[in-house]
């Protein structure tokens, strides 16, 4: 099995998963960065390099990247899927995790329970009265797709002096019903689910690196990987709070998750990668690594034994 990462650059948490993959019996594995890759397109067909390296020739894909570049990734992922090479995040999946409103309106639709929120392109749109809930509210500004500043806003008498002081351009604003509670911080790999609980204090969640490691309940595990897989990834970070999802992102924190919780967090990825790279060449009539390595030796079986 040959896998290829990219990323933005070789970090250590990086480096360590590319190690958990050789410990794991992968043959291959390489590095690719996000900054090098090209994206070169002759006819009907697109080959994408970096300094020699062609993706064509891995099994696997794994990508960790900012969702400011989803503009890049989504073509990447749509052309990784067309090669038939596997990713632990779909084609949407960023555009899904960067867009707030679709988000929630996808979880809304299957049932998940969101927090309710509302969108305006515009500042003058913005009538703090006429919220529908309750306050406080999470109000987030965003230029593009970067968010600017996030606050809890206590009032409509604040959120209003807020929005009138506001002197930066923004291209939208998120009001978000506020849910006083500690927040689950999920990583989501396969069916495997690594939780850090956050303490709330006072209107602020506590650092990720502070937080407990925890279990979620049973009903709050099966919403949390049905939340992953509804935006469309197989590895994700997903927020709950008193059983409302708040937030799905397609990647993990592996600088502050991968120190409470060691070399299980990696190798629980390089096991979903094995099952997955598996389950393609199965359906291409391809053995299964265990499968053909089996086959192998009662062959050679057959010969000693002749």
């Amino acid at each position: 099995m040959k896998i290829l990462i990219i990323a933005g650059r070789k970090t250590n948490p990086i480096i360590k998963l590319m190690k958990s993959f050789e410990e794991n019996g992968f043959e291959k594995v390489e590095f690719m960065g996000l900054k090098n890759i090209s994206m070169i397109t002759k006819g009907s067909l697109t080959a994408i390099e970096d300094s020699g390296i062609k993706v064509e020739n891995f099994d696997a894909v794994f990508i960790s990247a900012d969702l400011k570049l989803t503009s890049f990734i989504g073509p990447l992922l749509d052309e990784l899927d067309v090669k038939g090479i596997y990713t632990q995040v779909k084609p949407d999946s960023y555009y899904i995790c960067q867009n707030h409103a679709l988000q929630s309106t996808l979880l809304n639709d299957s049932k998940i329970r969101v927090s309710r929120s509302v969108i305006f392109s515009s500042l003058s749109l913005v009538k703090p009265e006429d919220l529908l809930f309750k306050y406080p509210v999470i109000c987030r500004f965003f230029s593009g797709s970067k968010k600017i500043q996030s606050i809890v806003v206590d009032s409509p008498v604040e959120l209003n002096s807020i929005v009138k002081g506001l002197k930066t351009d923004i291209d939208m604003i998120l009001l978000k019903e506020f849910i006083a509670s500690d927040v689950y911080h999920c990583a989501v790999i396969g069916d495997d689910i690594f939780v850090v609980e956050r303490k709330l204090h006072g209107k602020e969640i506590e650092p990720l690196a502070r937080g407990r490691t925890v279990k979620l309940s049973e009903k709050d595990a099966k919403t949390v990987i049905r939340a992953a897989r509804i935006c469309k990834c197989d590895v994700a970070t997903v927020k709950i709070c008193k059983g409302h999802v708040t937030d799905v992102l397609p990647d993990i924190d592996f600088s502050a998750l991968e120190q409470k919780f060691g070399t299980d967090l990696l190798s629980s990825i390089a096991k979903l990668y094995r099952e997955k790279i598996n389950e393609l060449r199965e359906k291409r009539g391809i053995p299964a690594v265990e499968k053909a390595k089996d086959v192998v030796g009662k062959i050679f079986g057959a010969f000693r034994g002749a």
